[in-house]
């Protein structure tokens, strides 16, 4: 006779072995076919629990790698910032030779104002991309990893209660195969 496999679902394993009842075999024990079975059943589960723990340890991974990413990109766009400014502070200031003429003067004083306004708009520019990709690094960072922690703390507190389930049955089946071995032990005297 042969038994099939019970697939037991992850998100209530606990109570499902404490629950699972075995057809009596004889006056004393229980089907050996069927215990197999439903044990075979509870390591299945931990192995797809230790599978999911691996893959959110390698998600987590891949989070810090991208988080990583993004602080580089914030160093390099700090660094480019800090180079403008390097840049428009060592600019020397010339002199003119001579005067200009009026019409010359309005022009040139234009042109300063022009350039003074793209200098203002292109540091804006700079720092509001910067604090832009501060912004979004730490926002997709601590979502993956706050996603990534809750994930791994439950998959751990699971199979800390799988073996701690696993643990009290074994003991409780050892000791029922204990008595089964008295009674058979008692039945042949």
């Amino acid at each position: 006779m042969s038994e099939t496999k019970e697939r037991i679902p992850m998100d209530d394993i606990v109570n499902t072995i404490l629950d699972k009842k075995f057809k009596k075999v004889g006056a004393n024990g229980y089907s050996d076919a069927e215990v197999d079975a439903f044990l075979d059943a509870i390591c299945d589960v931990v192995e797809e629990l230790q599978a999911n723990m691996e893959q959110v340890k390698q998600q987590l991974n891949e989070s810090r790698a991208a988080n990583d990413t993004l602080e580089a990109r914030l160093q390099a766009a700090k660094e480019d910032l800090s180079a403008a400014r390097a840049m428009q502070a060592s600019q020397p200031v010339v002199a003119p030779v001579a005067a200009p003429a009026a019409d010359q003067t309005d022009d040139i004083k234009e042109i300063l104002v022009m350039a003074q306004r793209l200098k203002a708009e292109t540091l804006a520019g700079a720092q509001q991309k910067a604090d832009q990709i501060i912004a979004d690094a730490k926002v997709q960072a601590e979502a993956q990893l706050g996603d990534l922690s809750t994930r791994k703390e439950n998959l751990e507190k699971q199979v800390e209660g799988l073996k701690a389930t696993a643990a009290g049955f074994k003991d409780k089946l050892n000791a029922l195969l204990e008595l089964t071995r008295e009674a058979v032990d008692a039945a042949e005297l």
